[in-house]
């Protein structure tokens, strides 16, 4: 039974996201509906179709930016983000941990961050496309929330199956992928369809190269040495992949892996009980 309830914040900014949100798609109902021909009509809904589209591929890439970046550049104890790395670091270890809060508490902190700015489209009230493209990215980042829980569910509710289906909602198997040491790979968390894609081309080694570059700080990923010395460019990809599973013990080395444990079943017990 879940024991970690939402905070009222976070409930206020659930309601805020519901009435704001309807209001967003009351106003593009109403220019769609406001074209002065049947063909007008037919091509606004086209429109907001694949405004929505590429909104919701931009919330999927958009998780996984957000994911890489507090897992491997945050650290537990940081100012403002130190919760939030501990609590992902925590979930490698004990991947139930998200059912010990109601879904309305997993919605924290993005019920939040998310009310302002659904408020602001509302008032806004820009066109239709844009509306149904800036819908899909705040109702993406809320969704992924869920998204992500139900992969970890051993009996998520029957609507899951086919908002899989519909390529709405992650699918276990994808997201097991990113549970394995060195939780290099499967950093999308919406509905997954970029991690494929990302992971084919090594976007996150390349990305990692990219702001080592320009600001020196290496990811946690680096600490297992195939990693980091494929994105340097001194190993090629068949070395890399054979090394990716031989280097884990290294990896688990390098983090302390027992006491990046222990600390996780305490902030696990702190929170939770």
């Amino acid at each position: 039974m879940p024991i970690h309830k939402a905070s009222l914040g976070t409930k206020i900014g659930i309601g805020v996201c519901a009435v704001a949100g309807g209001a967003c798609v009351a106003n593009l109902v109403s220019q769609v509906a406001a074209q002065p021909t049947v063909g007008g009509v037919v091509a606004a809904v086209a429109g907001v179709a694949g405004s929505a589209l590429a909104g919701f591929l931009a919330a999927d890439f958009a998780s996984g930016l957000f994911h890489h970046g507090v897992e491997n550049y945050a650290k537990p104890g940081d100012p403002i983000i130190g919760e939030l790395a501990a609590d992902f670091t925590s979930h490698h270890y004990f991947t139930n941990n998200l059912e010990a809060s109601t879904m309305a508490g997993n919605m924290n902190p993005a019920a939040e961050l998310m009310a302002p700015l659904l408020v602001g489209l509302a008032a806004w009230n820009p066109h239709f496309a844009v509306t149904s493209a800036a819908l899909a990215v705040v109702g993406g980042a809320l969704s992924s929330r869920a998204s992500h829980r139900w992969t970890h569910e051993t009996q998520p509710p029957p609507v899951v199956k086919t908002l899989r289906r519909l390529g709405l909602a992650q699918s276990t198997e994808d997201h097991r992928e990113h549970h394995k040491a060195p939780w290099a790979t499967n950093f999308c968390i919406l509905n997954g369809s970029l991690n494929p894609i990302l992971d084919k081309v090594h976007f996150w080694r390349k990305y990692e190269k990219a702001i080592y570059d320009v600001t020196g700080a290496e990811p946690k990923t680096w600490k297992h040495p195939a990693v980091r010395e494929f994105a340097l460019g001194q190993i090629d990809e068949a070395e890399y992949k054979r090394r990716y599973v031989e280097d884990i013990p290294l990896y688990k080395q390098a983090i302390d892996f027992a006491r990046e444990k222990e600390e996780a079943r305490a902030f696990i017990h702190n929170r939770y009980q």
